[in-house]
């Protein structure tokens, strides 16, 4: 797959949320102008599955689904309505459409540049109801994005990949319903105790890892893999797609973990089917895991999230915010101008060279040094 092909220099920072320092709240991505236009630059960074916070309570809750309807209109079916556009249509005949009526929303988990995040039950079954914000008079362009999310979402189908399940086009409730995964995400769960059986490496006991010298409270060997080979199962599914599949906001955020610690990658609202021209531009993500290319505006492809990834690695096994202190222009220069980039832990490097050395490749400065994620997978399992 391609790359890299010209594009702007520079450094492209823009969109979200200004500048600032990068301290222990969950990270927030750069917006496209759309979701830019009907964010609430409030809003609360946390990921799609994170736990309530306080902010969440002064948020108003959605409109009921009767508020859409002009006064003296009544539908005549639970799916009265009728798509403006062909695709429109398209999408209600391809994909689950869930009346909001049906989802019984219980507290706002998250949010961001989309919307809110509700936990909620869908007869009888947990799912999160990722709601779009200020959507009455939706632009078409707005519009259309929300489609072609839906879209491609209603296509995955991976065990590493968050289930859609489906979603309500009808304004001003229009909204994505997904499994609800019980840990959060993997940056959260970085931040408090392991469960049994797991627990973290100690003076007394190394977890597996090899070499015998590990730092303590490190993760152990065995779920250190399990996470990694599950993030990169499902990012190895959505780029083999056609046409691949790009996240273009990966980080530990967007990682949830279930009761097994297994990964389900989710929040493809920065997403994009890749085109079938090569490569994208665009500078979406979140500055601590952007690959250079993107944050340079140059066109990018699969190896962004690759870059993107290997912060991922480093976070599981250093548990720290990378960057930490930062700013967000500063960590753009530090690896734009500087060719810099997380270090690995030194006891990483003397007890599992093969696993600082992968982590080292996925932060290559060039794309095309970086292994794809079927080569990631592949120097996993010879650890």
């Amino acid at each position: 797959m391609s790359d890299l092909e010209g594009g702007g220099a520079g450094v492209g920072i823009g969109g979200g949320s200004g500048i600032g320092e990068f301290m222990h709240d969950a990270p927030s991505p750069y917006m496209t102008p759309y979701q830019n236009y009907y964010s609430e630059q409030k809003t609360s960074p946390n990921s799609l599955h994170s736990r309530k916070t306080p902010s969440a309570q002064n948020l108003p809750r959605p409109h009921a689904q009767q508020a859409s309807l002009s006064p003296g209109k009544r539908p005549s079916s639970p799916n009265y309505h009728r798509p403006s556009s062909p695709l429109h249509h398209q999408q209600h005949q391809q994909h689950q459409t869930i009346t909001f009526p049906s989802l019984k929303l219980s507290s706002l988990i998250g949010g961001g540049g989309f919307g809110q995040v509700w936990s909620a039950t869908y007869h009888g079954t947990p799912v999160a109801v990722k709601i779009l914000t200020a959507q009455v008079n939706l632009p078409t362009p707005a519009l259309n994005e929300f489609q072609s999310e839906v879209m491609m979402l209603s296509h995955l189908r991976h065990p590493n990949i968050c289930l859609f399940m489906g979603a309500n086009f009808e304004a001003p409730n229009r909204c994505i319903v997904t499994e609800c995964v019980s840990r959060g995400s993997l940056w959260d769960c970085l931040r408090t105790k392991l469960e049994p059986p797991w627990k973290e490496c100690d003076n007394g006991w190394v977890g597996g890892w090899p070499g015998g010298s590990v730092a303590e409270g490190t993760w152990p060997f065995g779920l250190v893999k399990r996470v990694i080979e599950g993030g990169g199962r499902g990012m190895a599914y959505l780029h083999q797609a056609d046409p691949p599949v790009l996240h273009r906001d990966l980080k530990s955020a967007n990682l949830l973990l279930d009761d097994g610690y297994n990964v389900k990658i989710c929040d493809f609202g920065l997403a994009r089917l890749k085109a079938y021209t090569n490569s994208h531009t665009g500078n979406t993500g979140t500055t601590q895991w952007m690959a250079p290319e993107v944050l340079m505006n140059q066109r990018y492809g699969e190896k962004a999230d690759v870059y993107s990834f290997g912060v991922i690695i480093w976070e599981v096994l250093t548990r720290e915010c990378p960057f930490e202190g930062m700013s967000q222009i500063q960590v753009a220069v530090k690896v734009l101008n500087e060719k810099g980039r997380v270090e690995v832990p030194r006891w990483c490097k003397t007890g599992c060279p093969k696993l600082a050395a992968l982590v080292d490749k996925c932060l290559e400065h060039s794309p095309n040094l970086r292994p794809s994620f079927a080569q990631i997978l592949d120097a996993v399992r010879h650890l």
